[in-house]
């Protein structure tokens, strides 16, 4: 990813953002998500030394209208 497209992929720890779990997240399997200046940070639970994937609100915004319209299940791929 790069600069340009709109997504960055940071590494390390991003500071002062207050990163959510799920309730619904089963254990060991998750992401957490957290925000700040605009922009959505998504890190992996149990290796968060390999940084984020950040996003703009609208990217984020899309990514989660298509989870809920079940875009990315294995039927909707193939």
């Amino acid at each position: 990813m790069s600069a340009t497209d709109g997504n960055d992929l940071r590494t390390g720890e991003v500071p002062d953002i207050d990163f959510h779990k799920s309730t619904f997240s089963e254990q060991g399997a998750c992401v957490e998500v957290g925000r700040s200046g605009g922009m959505v940070h998504v890190r992996d639970t149990k290796n968060r030394a390999l940084g984020t994937l950040s996003f703009t609100i609208p990217e984020w915004r899309a990514f989660v209208q298509g989870v809920q319209a079940r875009e990315f299940d294995d039927e909707a791929m193939m």
